[in-house]
């Protein structure tokens, strides 16, 4: 497991975070930092965190637009799966494999991890009727 600090995608700025960006969900372990207490409460409340994909109920796709096994999605920081998982072209999938797999800082804003960022906020607030994005 390779560990990084970053600004957390959760809360904002003015949180620092250490994750692992090729874990299943990043999300989750960002917030869970952040606000232990309040994660805690979620959890009790509302049940587990949303996940990355399929409306927060999957870690990764059922299948992506290229092709390629959407397992392989694991092997890319979190913060590129989205954009990888949608792109059509299988040969520009597996060059974001090639060129930055190992890139901790990879980052696509794609709005799939914008949705999947919300979701985890509503979670967060108590708003796990909110949390499926539409």
């Amino acid at each position: 497991m390779t560990t990084i600090e970053t600004t957390s995608l959760v809360s904002g700025a003015g949180h620092r975070v250490t994750i692992d960006p090729w874990g299943a969900n990043p999300l989750a372990d960002d917030y869970r930092q952040v606000n232990p207490e309040n994660y805690a409460i979620s959890v009790a409340k509302a049940g587990p965190p949303p996940k990355m994909f399929s409306s927060g109920t999957a870690d990764l796709p059922a299948f992506t637009a290229s092709g390629i096994d959407p397992a392989l999605l694991l092997r890319l920081p979190y913060t590129a799966r989205h954009y990888v998982a949608a792109l059509p072209d299988k040969a520009a999938a597996l060059a974001v494999f090639e060129d930055d797999a190992t890139n901790p800082d990879l980052y696509f804003n794609h709005p799939g991890l914008q949705e999947a960022i919300v979701r985890m906020r509503n979670w967060a607030a108590g708003r796990a009727d909110l949390a499926e994005v539409s």
